[in-house]
């Protein structure tokens, strides 16, 4: 029997100091960034500017001023459709439209006009743009792909295979990411650690499984190399989730899905097996005050039968026991996972916003290893597997000062896992002939708590950047 106890596994108070002058394209782990520079219709930059960005969606505002070089940042902001307005005397206020996406600092070159001047354009990067002052390399999944695209089983993590480097591991289904195994991965959902302490890449290990709801996913960064420090436990390669909040608005979605044995035809031996499976969930989000407080909901859940055939191989000349002919015939594996997650954002006031999330993962798997549609192991030899999983997350956001912000988050989570054999039998090898008896690698028990806590600084110095 494996079995590993309780692992308490604190990642600290975690502070980290990153010194650069410029930062476009940087991985900023569940957030996002704005950085730009105002200018006078002569092309003169303009010192001591205020800029406004307002979120179209929440209300969220973020007042930041232009330093001796006309230039602003702001950092550790949701991702979303922001309003960027540039204040100064003597100049009209001409409202711009930025669009921020997950783990991107997107600049922004604003241009002021005259009073009852017609308005200059103004100059946004967009995802296509390419820095050169970024180590980074890797690809945003948009919230359209996420939304729009077929994915088997709804697994969020295999959309990240739509980037180049990225396959999936043969042996534990993991993503290898630019050459390196999985363990040497990182998955983070809005920040905060989404890792499988055993084999690495998702919570909940690297099965067929999702162990969050695809509902709740906004958009998605992939970074093959060049993660900054601040993501910590690998630069090999990161997955960085944001998930979906409520806006102002009142939206939600459902869906449903269905396959059956009168919708596939018979599978490579020629059996029409009765397979089915059935996934449905949905999400909602809305105000609980308008401007101030948000919340948002989502489930899935799938019901998946497979079909396999047990079919010893035929000895000739030898009689097989009506006991043990009895074992051939049509088995079934399921596949039944539910993930639910919730968020609840509150906008304490201008200086202050407070995020609290909660994931709630169970899962059971009938005869859960099986290779093939058609096989020579009595159903004995297999398994069941059985998994839970529960996670809250804290976060808050403080604006210290115009050139400070700081972001503290904390999370407790769970990962339990059981794999008991269906029978307890020694095990028998038959050459030519098949295997009988219970599986001899389990019951297997995996048990995990684990800890996080952090602290991230940010400072502008206006030459330097501190994180």
């Amino acid at each position: 029997m494996k079995s590993s106890g309780i692992i308490g596994s604190v990642s600290g108070v975690l502070l980290v100091f990153c010194l650069s002058i410029s930062l476009f394209g940087q991985s900023e782990s569940g957030s996002a960034a704005m950085e730009g520079t105002v200018k006078d219709p002569a092309g003169a930059v303009v010192q001591g500017a205020t800029v406004v960005l307002k979120n179209g969606g929440t209300g969220l505002e973020r007042t930041v001023k232009t330093d001796s070089n006309g230039n602003f940042s702001a950092r550790v902001l949701p991702i979303g459709t922001y309003t960027v307005i540039a204040k100064a005397e003597g100049f009209a206020q001409i409202p711009v439209t930025v669009v921020l996406t997950v783990g991107e600092t997107t600049p922004v070159w604003i241009t002021l006009a005259l009073p009852g001047a017609r308005a200059p354009a103004t100059e946004v990067a967009d995802s296509s743009t390419i820095s050169i002052d970024s180590e980074t390399t890797g690809a945003t999944i948009s919230e359209q792909r996420v939304s729009d695209l077929p994915i088997r089983g709804r697994n969020l993590t295999e959309f990240a295979q739509l980037t180049p480097a990225i396959v999936q591991e043969s042996d534990r289904s993991g993503l290898v990411i630019s050459g390196q195994r999985s363990i040497n991965s990182n998955v983070a959902i809005d920040g905060a650690d989404f890792n499988d302490a055993l084999q690495g890449n998702q919570r909940g290990g690297n099965d067929l499984v999702f162990f969050f709801p695809q509902t709740a996913v906004r958009e998605f960064q992939v970074v093959r190399s060049g993660a900054t420090a601040e993501v910590g436990r690998t630069g090999a390669g990161f997955v960085n989730v944001v998930t979906k909040s409520g806006t102002n608005d009142l939206h939600g979605e459902g869906f449903y899905f269905n396959r059956n044995r009168y919708l596939t035809s018979p599978d490579a031996f020629g059996q029409d097996l009765n397979n089915s499976q059935n996934q449905f969930g949905g999400s909602i989000g809305g105000p609980i005050v308008r401007d101030r407080a948000h919340f948002f909901f989502g489930i899935e859940k799938n019901y998946l039968r497979v079909p396999f055939v047990v079919k010893f191989q035929t000895i000739p000349g030898v009689t097989v026991p009506s006991s043990i002919a009895s074992l051939e015939g049509e088995q079934h594996g399921s596949n039944n996972p539910t993930a639910l997650f919730g968020r609840g954002d509150l906008i304490a006031n201008e200086k202050h916003t407070v995020n609290v999330q909660y994931t709630n993962t169970r899962f059971r798997g009938d005869n859960f290893n099986y290779d093939t549609a058609q096989q020579d192991i009595s159903v004995d030899g297999n398994y069941m597997q059985k998994n839970s999983s529960n996670g809250i997350k804290g976060a808050l956001i403080s604006v210290l000062s115009l050139e400070a912000i700081n972001e503290v988050r904390v999370q407790v989570a769970t990962d339990d896992r059981l794999e008991q054999p269906n029978s307890t039998s020694g095990q028998a090898v038959l050459a030519n002939f098949g295997t009988l008896g219970g599986d001899t690698t389990r019951p297997r028990l995996f048990d995990t708590t684990r800890y996080q806590a952090a602290d991230y600084l940010s400072f502008d110095t206006g030459s330097h950047r501190i994180r």
